[in-house]
């Protein structure tokens, strides 16, 4: 598996399994949600990817920035997935060496109406950024 699919792994693994930081409040897609697909909903994708880089080379821990839009029909509810995700994301990495993702930090996030659909949909876009050994 390469790097972005291990990555992907390793979060929605975190994100969706049984122990805690659980994400139940939505479906999280990655690239897109299917077109049938009713707010609320989360869609994430790895916008980029970077090798740590040490004076011998690569180290095995890579950067990644990974982006979550969330959509509902309302801002309230927008809002209290976007709170729900960050507290479960806030929940993932580990100081243990052998954990594929080492840690994930907040970044930012932006607010936008997607006016053109019908019913009108609250999107925020968040933005983390994962630190993490692929290699294991």
């Amino acid at each position: 598996m390469d790097i972005i699919g291990t990555l992907e792994a390793a979060l929605m693994a975190a994100l969706t399994g049984d122990s805690p930081p659980a994400f139940t409040e939505a479906p999280i897609w990655a690239n897109e949600a299917p077109q049938t697909q009713e707010a609320a909903f989360v869609v994430y994708r790895i916008v980029s990817e970077t090798p740590w880089v040490d004076l011998e080379g690569e180290t095995g821990t890579d950067q990644a920035r990974v982006q979550f839009d969330v959509q509902a029909a309302t801002y309230q509810e927008l809002v209290a997935i976007s709170r729900a995700l960050r507290s479960a994301l806030r929940g993932i990495g580990s100081t243990d060496p052998d954990s594929v993702i080492q840690s994930v930090t907040y970044s930012n996030k932006v607010d936008f109406l997607e006016e053109t659909t019908n019913p009108k949909l609250h999107r925020r876009s968040l933005d983390f950024v994962v630190t993490c050994n692929p290699s294991l």
